[in-house]
């Protein structure tokens, strides 16, 4: 049954008054929308024109009613980040960050990439979008809870890795990784004990525009800049693997003094022979070469993998597609899949996951849930992007050449930790 609504004089006079304030407000935001027409227009956009005109905006409603006007292209384009991205340029540092900030004091949250020219500079690296989920309903995180998170978990990890690193197992096979350079562990061991000392956790959220002078990356978990001792944690993207990601992140750091394994032994994980690097252009070239001989059937590369580790083949098109995913999302960086030392980053993390010491193995039974996803880990995911992007390869080479990092040598596949 519906019910009469009765409405009095004053419910009355306030809906005239809304409606005519909300007719107000959309002429206004036209008046905005024809001024940022107006900065775009000519041979070169006018930042400081965007940016007044962004100011003038009252709410996020506005600005989510003027999204809707790009759709007339009257600026170029269909989208006002796209706009953004595509007009300003890499010297254009400061005045994004002037639109991320004004933004943000009408509940709009942004994001964007920014790196450093070799002057040290700042510059504008693309990228800039809403940020939080959809940038209107960012959860005020509880920083607090965050950063004691995470801090409890800091001693464990550092621990961790005095525990790996002081092991006989691993200094010996730092030595024989770098024969040729008996003094390795004189010369990088102090400097990675000297880096444990000085771990130092910075946090953010979705609302941080800077800290220490870093612009934070939204699509982070946790990253590193350089071996300075420095992890940045991003308390926006959840709580879990906690342990992991610090071991993760702490494995860059090292790999920026010395890597433990060479490089080219990292790479050579996924490949029989002699890899050679492909540049961004001939992944890209590979990756849209793979999407136009695409058929409902699987491939015969995912069809062979799935035998070899007698799971549906569904599960290895899935990391097939997590693969593609990625490379369309982020056609600058296609190389980060497998690059040596995400990838290092990925095995420590796997092995502080399962438990492995140095002197034992991942098998592939260890990691058979994570393939057919009855458990989740983000290393062992990229881990196997990175084998997707290669072409799935020969899966039992594959995980006795990630054994062999942090083994002595061993030409016998393994099928169960060894002590």
């Amino acid at each position: 049954m519906k019910k009469i609504i009765r409405l009095t004089e004053s419910d009355l006079t306030r809906i005239i008054k809304r409606v005519i304030m909300e007719d107000q407000s959309s002429v206004s935001v036209v008046a905005i929308y024809n001024e940022i027409i107006d900065a775009v227009e000519g041979l070169g956009t006018d930042p400081d024109g965007v940016l007044s005109a962004i100011k003038k905006l009252k709410n996020q409603n506005e600005f989510k009613y003027l999204l809707t006007l790009f759709k007339d292209k009257k600026t170029g384009y269909s989208d006002f980040f796209e706009m953004i991205n595509e007009e300003y340029e890499r010297d254009n540092a400061e005045d994004v960050e002037s639109l991320i900030t004004t933004l943000q004091n009408i509940n709009v949250f942004t994001t964007a990439q920014f790196g450093k020219n070799n002057g040290g500079m700042t510059t504008f690296m693309e990228g800039f979008r809403l940020s939080g989920g959809d940038g209107y309903s960012v959860t005020t995180t509880d920083m607090a809870s965050c950063k004691s998170l995470w801090s409890k978990s800091l001693p464990g990890a550092i621990k961790w890795w005095r525990d790996w690193l002081s092991d006989p197992i691993t200094k010996k096979k730092f030595l024989s990784n770098y024969s040729d350079k008996p003094y390795a562990v004189t010369l990088y061991y102090p400097k990675y004990f000297e880096l444990l000392n000085k771990i130092k956790l910075n946090f953010y959220n979705d609302r941080t525009i800077r800290i220490n002078d870093v612009h934070p990356d939204g699509d982070a978990i946790a990253y590193v800049i350089n071996p300075d001792g420095n992890i940045y944690i991003n308390c926006s993207a959840g709580y879990e693997e906690i342990d992991e990601t610090l071991i993760h992140e702490i494995q860059h750091m090292i790999y920026d003094i010395k890597p433990l394994n060479p490089e080219e032994k990292i790479s050579s994980v996924f490949v029989k022979n002699n890899p050679e690097k492909k540049s961004k252009e001939q992944i890209k070239s590979s990756f849209f070469s793979s999407l136009s001989n695409k058929t409902a059937a699987y491939s015969s590369e995912i069809t062979a993998a799935a035998k070899k580790l007698n799971v549906d083949p569904k599960y290895i098109s899935i990391i097939n597609e997590y693969k593609n995913d990625y490379i369309r999302d982020n056609p600058h960086d296609p190389g980060y899949i497998c690059r040596e030392t995400e990838k290092m980053s990925n095995i420590t993390g796997i092995r502080r996951l399962l438990g492995i010491k140095p002197g034992q193995s991942i098998t592939l039974n260890m990691i058979k849930p994570y393939i057919t996803r009855e458990k989740h880990s983000t290393d062992v995911t990229w881990l196997l992007l990175c084998w997707a992007q290669r072409g799935f390869t020969d899966v039992n080479q594959m995980w006795q050449n990630i054994n062999q990092l942090a083994l002595k040598q061993n030409n016998t596949p393994p099928t169960n930790p060894t002590a």
